[in-house]
């Protein structure tokens, strides 16, 4: 299994299986439209996320369920070098016997891209990325029994600069609080929107319209400190630019999204496309960074939730790391289609275009309680 390295800015891409074999081999036939108590069956039989906790206080216990391998993602000096920090974070909530509260950022919309996934809606993924975030509760409150919570700050908001509806990610972001609901986890994890910080300003779009053009003129004057920024989200950025409205031929988007073939190998419409979503990731990476520079000048996260630990997939020094699915899952859920293997009783998240080349049978299953009619995922047979 493909081993990712940690990004401080982004989650790390994962490229598509080679794109120079384009001959579809994969059958799918109908599966079955199942149950919540049938995924909740399922759920039961994934493998157990094994993790010894260790220290001498609460606290110390705490940190030591972050630094195991099946959670920690990132380095783990970032923990060791700031062990005490975490642990008064911590102990911040321990001293008042109360709730420990902990946010992360993400959940944005499935991506735009027809190649990756063939929904809008969150699927059989985004509940396990959500299962893992409910099974960290469960390990906190075995060694402190007023347990956690988790606020999970969606970043739907990146879709305006997306070309993504306000529609679109809004019902993405309602569909997730609707699984939240009905898999009992709504005591444990809360969605709000980034968006809403919007409201703590009542000049919030000329700060951002500053933010972004004071970014504009440092990457002209190639400023070291942002070009660091930049280039460490680029390549991510690039992968998830909104192509689907582009009505492009699959053969076009397969020389697109080919990394080995340079422009002079590609034909012209493939050009203009890769044109495009470099103009387009350039946009986008300016009001993202700007996006999130007037995030922090507002200390939103602070003042909506005091002293909350962050969690995150793009691991700092002052974050704790964590594997948004499990160590199978190199993609997050919104960037590809969930993959049942009965050989490893487990999930992997995939890209469709990858599953549709492989000369394997896969059932489509259905949630019955989903709002979209596309499968919710795939099981391998």
């Amino acid at each position: 299994m493909k081993k990712l390295k940690a990004n401080q800015y982004v989650y790390p891409y994962t490229p598509f299986y080679n794109l120079s074999h384009v001959k579809k081999k994969a059958v799918f036939t109908e599966g079955e439209i199942i149950s919540l108590k049938s995924l909740n069956d399922l759920l039961s039989t994934l493998p157990e996320l094994k993790v010894a906790i260790t220290g001498n206080s609460i606290a110390e216990k705490i940190l030591s369920i972050f630094a195991e391998s099946e959670i920690l993602f990132g380095p783990r000096k970032y923990i060791r070098e700031n062990r005490n920090l975490w642990i008064n974070k911590f102990n911040h909530f321990i001293n008042t016997n109360s709730q420990i509260q902990m946010t992360i950022l993400g959940f944005p919309f499935k991506m735009p891209i027809s190649l990756k996934t063939n929904r809008t809606l969150p699927d059989m993924g985004e509940v396990l990325s959500l299962k893992r975030l409910n099974d960290i509760i469960q390990l906190v409150q075995s060694v402190y029994t007023p347990g956690a919570k988790i606020t999970i700050i969606t970043e739907g908001v990146f879709g305006s600069f997306n070309h993504i509806s306000k529609d679109e990610y809004k019902n993405y972001r309602e569909f997730l609080e609707f699984v939240v609901s009905e898999f009992g986890w709504n005591g444990n994890l809360e969605i709000i929107e980034l968006e809403k910080m919007e409201e703590l300003s009542s000049n919030f779009k000329k700060q951002f319209s500053n933010k972004v053009n004071s970014l504009k003129k440092l990457y002209l004057l190639k400023d070291k400190k942002f070009l660091g920024k930049y280039n460490g989200a680029e390549e991510s950025i690039k992968r998830i630019i909104n192509t689907k409205d582009l009505q492009v031929k699959e053969n076009i988007l397969f020389e697109v999204y080919n990394d080995k073939l340079s422009d002079s190998d590609i034909s012209k419409e493939a050009i203009k496309v890769r044109k495009y979503i470099k103009d387009e990731t350039h946009k986008m990476l300016l009001q993202y960074h700007a996006y999130l520079m007037v995030r922090d000048d507002l200390n939103f996260i602070e003042n909506f939730i005091p002293h909350a630990i962050t969690l995150t997939v793009s691991p700092k020094p002052n974050r704790l790391g964590i594997i948004p699915v499990s160590k199978n899952c190199i993609r997050l859920p919104y960037h590809g289609v969930p993959v049942y293997h009965e050989k490893i009783k487990d999930f992997t998240i995939e890209y469709l275009i990858d599953i549709e080349r492989k000369n394997k049978t896969y059932k489509k299953m259905y949630w019955d309680k989903d709002k979209e009619t596309r499968p919710f995922f795939y099981r391998e047979v």
